[in-house]
């Protein structure tokens, strides 16, 4: 029972932190858009985490501090913004990515692992033209999104790939099914 009322109190910050980060970051009505953020949990957070940015085919790379807050009264200081990496993303991935989601169009998936405690939240956010899909995955991932991640990574330097696999889904659906039978 404590799990799942610990649960309601992330997604409610996850859901105010997104909307912060996310408040500035919409795309044109009529051009490609794509976001995504990793936001640290317990002791990952307030740290600084990548951040992708792609607006019509410009993709940036930065590390930023994705959380915000107090911990026991003090206020956290926020750590500025580092871009690391600037490049072009051809159109046919983004076309991918569009038939990725076809089916998706304005939808917000959202999964959990509640196995993990700590750890961290993948959010990606694609917009094209009054449509928007979301993924939001804390401590998991999706399998659209994970074929949305390898297409990104194969812009990104091997250090800075978005850390996701199949097996972070499989844990996933373990821990789901160890806890339906109990």
């Amino acid at each position: 029972m404590w799990y799942f009322m610990v649960s309601k109190l992330i997604f409610i910050l996850t859901v105010l932190t997104f909307s912060q980060l996310t408040a500035g970051g919409q795309s044109n009505n009529n051009s490609f858009g794509f976001y995504y953020s990793f936001i640290g949990l317990g002791s990952n957070m307030f740290k600084m985490k990548p951040t992708i940015r792609i607006d019509s085919v410009k993709l940036v790379y930065t590390q930023e501090q994705n959380t915000y807050g107090r911990i026991y009264g003090l206020e956290i200081e926020t750590k500025k913004t580092d871009t690391i990496y600037i490049t072009t993303i051809r159109q046919s991935s983004i076309d991918s990515i569009l038939a990725l989601i076809q089916d998706l169009k304005d939808s917000t998936i959202y999964k959990t692992n509640p196995c993990i405690m700590s750890g961290g939240m993948h959010y990606l956010r694609i917009s094209v033209n009054n449509d928007t899909t979301c993924f939001e995955l804390h401590n998991t991932f999706h399998r659209t999104a994970l074929k949305i991640s390898e297409i990104i990574n194969q812009y990104l330097p091997q250090d800075k790939h978005i850390r996701a696999t199949e097996q972070d889904i499989i844990n996933c659906e373990n821990c789901w099914e160890a806890m339906r039978k109990h």
